[in-house]
C-alpha cells in the first residue's frame, strides 16, 4: 500500500564488508531491488559505523555517500544513518560524520573529502591540519584496500571481526596517528 513504508536494514553488508561499495555484494542490493520490483516503499537504515568497538578508526567515508546515491537511485525515498551510537560512549569521529552525513542528505551532490576539510577547517580551528592530515590517512588506507579489488577484499578481510584492522594497525599508522593527535593538541 503506498501508506506502507518497508525499513531495509543493511547489516548483511555493513557487518561483514562495510569498507565495500553496496552494488559490489549481492545479499543487500538483491533484497533492495526485490522491494523495489513490487513497487515498495523503502527506507534504508545503514550502519557506517563500527558496532564492534565504536572508537576504532574505520575508513569508510570515501564509501558511505556513493551507498546513498546508490539508494536513492534505486528507489530509496529516506535514509537513516545510525552513525552516533551512544552520548556516552562516542563513536569514531562521529562529530565529523554526523555533520558530513547530514549535509549529503540534504543535498547527495556534495563531495566527502570537501566536506570532512570543511568540518575539520571549521571545528579543530587551529588543530585542523594535523586532524586532516589523520582523515587523510584513513581515506589512503581505504584507496590500499579497495584496490585489491572487491573479491580479494572480501577474501583477506571478510568481516570487521576478522579483519582486525590488521593492515590499519602497522606500527607506521599507529606512529603516524599519534604524531597526528600529540600535533593538535599541542595547536
Amino acid at each position: 500500500r503506498d501508506n506502507v513504508f518497508i525499513w531495509l536494514c543493511t547489516d548483511e553488508h555493513n557487518w561483514s564488508k562495510g569498507l565495500l561499495f553496496i552494488w559490489e555484494t549481492e545479499g543487500f542490493q538483491k533484497a533492495l531491488k526485490a522491494w523495489k520490483k513490487i513497487g515498495t516503499n523503502m527506507i534504508v537504515w545503514d550502519y557506517p559505523i563500527y558496532h564492534h568497538s565504536f572508537m576504532t578508526p574505520l575508513p569508510n567515508m570515501p564509501v558511505v555517500t556513493d551507498n546513498m546515491r546508490w539508494y536513492v537511485k534505486h528507489g530509496v525515498t529516506g535514509i537513516y544513518l545510525q552513525g552516533e551510537h551512544c552520548p556516552t560512549r562516542g563513536a569514531d569521529r562521529e562529530l565529523m560524520r554526523c555533520w558530513v552525513w547530514g549535509k549529503q542528505l540534504w543535498d547527495l551532490s556534495h563531495q566527502t573529502r570537501d566536506l570532512v576539510q570543511d568540518f575539520n577547517y571549521g571545528f579543530y580551528g587551529k588543530a585542523a591540519k594535523p586532524m586532516q592530515r589523520y582523515d587523510d590517512m584513513l581515506w589512503q588506507m581505504w584507496e590500499r584496500l579497495h584496490s585489491e579489488g572487491p573479491e580479494r577484499y572480501v577474501e583477506l578481510h571478510s568481516g570487521f571481526e576478522n579483519f582486525g584492522y590488521c593492515l590499519m594497525k602497522t606500527p607506521n599508522f599507529i606512529k603516524d596517528a599519534t604524531a597526528a593527535f600529540e600535533e593538535a593538541e599541542r595547536l
